[in-house]
């Protein structure tokens, strides 16, 4: 006997914004990120920190400052990836961060997410860390802007993997290995 199932795979959110409210990276090599296994939609990624790790945190005004962005792309040898690319604008130069930029040039990074719809997400972290471009501009006019620009992107084996919430005593129910080393937020 033939069975025939139907589901929605898509269901429409009464709140819709877009955007990221809040990232923070951690560097891809102190940090395990796991998912559960079967692959679905109720995905529990298992987070295991290998030593103690420094998150460094930025929170965006809801003006698209952050987005994210998954494509899928497949092999000429037939297998499956997908590119995760996060980029974000800080609203003008810092030397403190023109100088992390350029001691943290060659870290691949894993990165966590909340949108403004409070999804938050690792990405990154399957199977390799993101990697990081950076640019920044002293302005093109005497009242021009002078910002600086992040991109993040690497092929990884998921479009992105879910955690319960952005919040370390969640994730983390004993924090006493992490500290911050700084946190970037600005408002529109």
């Amino acid at each position: 006997m033939t069975t025939v199932n139907s589901s929605q795979p898509w269901q429409q959110r009464l709140l819709n914004q877009s955007g990221i409210r809040r990232l923070k990276f951690v560097n891809a090599e102190l940090m395990l990120v796991a998912p559960s296994y079967p692959i679905s939609e109720n995905l529990n990624t298992i987070l295991v920190p290998q030593q103690n790790v420094e998150f460094y945190e930025f929170t965006f005004p809801s003006d698209l400052s952050c987005v994210a962005g998954f494509q899928r792309q497949e092999k000429e040898t037939g297998s499956i990836s997908w590119i995760q690319n996060i980029t974000f604008n800080l609203p003008h130069m810092s030397d403190g961060m023109l100088m992390w930029a350029a001691m943290n040039g060659q870290t691949r990074w894993i990165v966590f997410t909340e949108d403004y719809n409070g999804l938050a997400r690792v990405l990154g972290g399957m199977h390799q860390g993101l990697k990081m471009s950076f640019g920044a501009t002293t302005g093109e006019s005497p009242k021009g802007t002078n910002p600086m620009s992040f991109s993040l992107t690497e092929e990884q084996l998921l479009p992105y993997l879910t955690i319960p919430s952005y919040e370390d005593n969640i994730l983390f129910p004993s924090t006493a290995g992490f500290s911050y080393g700084f946190s970037t937020g600005f408002n529109s």
